[in-house]
This record gives C-alpha cells, sequence and structure tokens, in this order.
C-alpha cells in the first residue's frame, strides 16, 4: 500500500509541475513588464519538504519545460533549478519546516535564480543592462514569494496526504 501512496504522490507533483508551467507560461499574464516564476518557489518547496534528492529531480524537470518555452540555452534553468532544489533540500535537513522558513527559501532562490540567469543572459553580452536588473530581479522575488504562500499549504498537503505510513 505504501509504494502505491508515494507513486499517486510523484505524480501529483508532476501534474502539479504541469499545470504550474502552464498557468505561467500561458494564462498569467506579466505584470509591470515582469513575469510571475512559479516553478522556482515549487522547486524550492519540493527540496524542502520532500528532500534533496526529489528538489533535485523535479527542479531538473521545471527548469527544462521552462527551456523549452524560453529562448536561451537548453538546460540552462535546468541545471540552475536542480542547483536550487537539492541545495534547498539540503539546507532545512537540520531544520524544522514551517511558513515562514518557506518563504524565506523561496525569497533567496528566486533572487539566486533571477540573479545567476541575469547575469549570464543580460549582463555578459549587453552593456549597461544594469537598470533592468534593478527593475526586474525585485519584482520577480516579490511575485515569487507571493506565489510561494499557497504553493507551500499545496505542498504540504500533498506530501502529508501521500506519504506511505511507516
Amino acid at each position: 500500500m505504501g509504494v502505491k501512496r508515494r507513486a499517486w504522490k510523484w505524480c501529483a507533483f508532476g501534474l502539479l509541475t504541469l499545470l504550474l508551467y502552464l498557468v505561467e507560461s500561458a494564462l498569467l499574464p506579466p505584470v509591470f513588464g515582469v513575469s510571475i516564476c512559479c516553478l522556482a518557489p515549487f522547486t524550492v518547496l519540493i527540496g524542502m519538504h520532500c528532500g534533496p534528492y526529489a528538489g533535485a529531480a523535479f527542479g531538473a524537470v521545471a527548469g527544462f519545460l521552462m527551456d523549452v518555452g524560453m529562448t536561451s540555452a537548453l538546460g540552462f534553468s535546468g541545471m540552475l533549478l536542480l542547483v536550487l532544489g537539492g541545495a534547498a533540500g539540503l539546507a532545512v535537513l537540520p531544520l524544522r519546516v514551517n511558513f515562514w522558513l518557506s518563504l524565506l527559501f523561496c525569497a533567496a532562490g528566486m533572487f539566486l535564480f533571477s540573479t545567476v540567469r541575469w547575469f549570464f543572459l543580460y549582463g555578459l553580452w549587453h552593456a549597461g543592462e544594469e537598470l533592468l536588473y534593478l527593475r526586474v530581479v525585485p519584482l520577480q522575488v516579490l511575485y515569487a514569494t507571493i506565489a510561494a504562500a499557497p504553493l507551500y499549504f499545496l505542498v504540504r498537503w500533498i506530501d502529508r496526504r501521500l506519504e506511505p505510513a511507516a
């Protein structure tokens, strides 16, 4: 019975990954010229609740979906989110995961993700794009932190509901 529940849990997280990708790429319009990224905080939350391996795996899948839909190099966002999900899972091993810690980790993770993406996609190639960084990255961090609040409760509910009994 435990294997079936665990399989349903991973299927639920996989479907949620696809749903979040479709929502952020097709349904959510840019707000103040900045698109909302839900997959980075989702990856951090998976890593925090399910462990570093699950965070890294879902980060790689979510990043691959982002790369397919964007014009960046294929695998760039996948590698970033793989490291982000795994690092979030490792960072909370000695800690107790709660709502505020999750929001803090999601904000920090989105800041790192946006900064690295900006540096490699704009900063190295276009001179004078520093104002774009100062305009876009704080808004992306704010939007991701706001999106992380309902995602936290959803990930926690799926993790607790579909975790096999010991």
